[in-house]
C-alpha cells in the first residue's frame, strides 16, 4: 500500500508542476508534467486494483 500513497503524491506533484509551467508559459514541459503525472497516476490505480484483487491492504 506504501507504493500506492507514494505514486499518488508524486502524481500530484507532477499535476501541479504542470499547471505551473503552464501558468509561466512553457508549454512543452507542462505536457512533459501532465504525461508524467498521467503515468504515476495510472500506475498508482493499478496497483491498488491488484490490491484489492489479491486482498492486501
Amino acid at each position: 500500500m506504501r507504493r500506492v500513497w507514494f505514486r499518488r503524491i508524486i502524481s500530484l506533484v507532477w499535476l501541479l508542476a504542470a499547471a505551473v509551467s503552464l501558468c509561466h508559459g512553457g508549454i512543452a514541459l507542462a505536457v512533459f508534467d501532465l504525461v508524467m503525472g498521467g503515468y504515476f497516476g495510472y500506475h498508482s490505480f493499478l496497483y491498488t486494483k491488484e490490491e484489492k484483487r489479491d486482498g492486501r491492504r
